[in-house]
């Protein structure tokens, strides 16, 4: 199964990154997309100050990606009313990574959020 993950990355000026990985190539439930060898080679190549996390989960992988980079701060985004508790409990002693509880999407506007139920 292959996933488009998304990191959108400040440098001195604006950078996109997209890169694209297969999740069979994650070796363990502890390895963060982040930490994953085709965007350390990348990214750890770049100076990066912030990164935006749309669609935080747990934050973890944020937590991850601020030692891994070095990061000066991290955005986490999240919608999920269940997930939100869970994110601040982790993020709580980060002084950097600040939580936006609510969706991302392109326009101003309401939208309805359908969370995943396992």
């Amino acid at each position: 199964m292959t996933f488009l993950l998304v990191a959108l990355v400040f440098t001195h000026k604006i950078n996109f990154k997209i890169q694209t990985i297969s999740t069979n190539k994650i070796t363990s439930m502890n390895q963060s997309s982040y930490t994953h060898p085709s965007f350390l080679e990348k990214l750890r190549l770049l100076r990066l100050h912030t990164m935006l996390e749309v669609g935080s989960l747990h934050c973890l992988d944020a937590i991850n990606a601020m030692s891994t980079y070095n990061l000066d701060k991290i955005i986490c985004i999240e919608p999920n009313p269940d997930c939100i508790a869970l994110c601040r409990e982790n993020i709580k002693n980060y002084k950097n990574i600040s939580l936006i509880e609510c969706a991302a999407w392109h326009e101003e506007s309401s939208i309805s959020f359908f969370p995943v139920v396992d």
